[in-house]
């Protein structure tokens, strides 16, 4: 027969202060629990405040339903959005500097309230920047859908990455889009548009 080393009888159970096996599984099994929860809270539906499709226009991919809102639908953002003309390679990160566009010129009836509302003016007017929320696994940046000769249009995307964990904040950054003209004494309207990525 051996002698036990650990100075207890062959065969008597480990006091409860040593089953690191117990304590690893149970470590293990809650934080697996912990990370579906995590996963399952972070669903995302996408949902478009600008209302900017014609009524009958959808895309292949996407499904639209009706919510209370009359502004608002759900489904996948078409690829084929109209997109501003992109910024040089080498730009230095976008700053919320230069001289604002009047609030009277700046329609944010189609945005929700939480967007900061002052819009500046870079590049001699052909650059407007605009403040949005950007979180861990939410990602933002500004698009020009149309540009009149009276009216601008930039929709504010905000695009969730899906299927992954997100550190959680939530920052204003200032993000820019660039128009074609400068944008003189046209009306700039403001929506917002979020979606999901996969």
């Amino acid at each position: 027969m051996t002698e036990p080393t650990s100075g207890r009888l062959a065969g008597s159970p480990q006091p409860a202060g040593r089953r690191p096996y117990l304590r690893r599984l149970l470590g293990v099994g809650l934080a697996g629990a912990g990370l579906v929860a995590f996963a399952a809270c972070g669903s995302v539906a996408t949902t478009n405040t600008a209302a900017s499709a014609p009524a009958g226009s959808s895309s292949p991919t996407a499904t639209t339903t009706t919510t209370p809102s009359p502004t608002t639908t759900s489904g996948a953002i078409p690829p084929s959005a109209p997109t501003s003309t992109p910024p040089p390679p080498d730009s230095p990160p976008v700053q919320a500097t230069g001289p604002t566009v009047p609030p009277s010129q700046v329609n944010y009836s189609a945005a929700p309230e939480n967007v900061p509302q002052t819009v500046w003016q870079q590049d001699g007017g052909k650059t407007l920047v605009v403040m949005a929320e950007q979180g861990g696994c939410v990602k933002v940046n500004a698009q020009v859908t149309k540009q009149t000769a009276d009216e601008v249009d930039i929709t504010v995307l905000s695009v969730a990455e899906m299927h992954r964990v997100c550190p959680l904040y939530v920052r204003n950054i200032p993000i820019a889009a660039h128009l074609d003209a400068p944008l003189g004494g046209r009306l700039v309207v403001l929506t917002t548009q979020t979606g999901t990525q996969h």
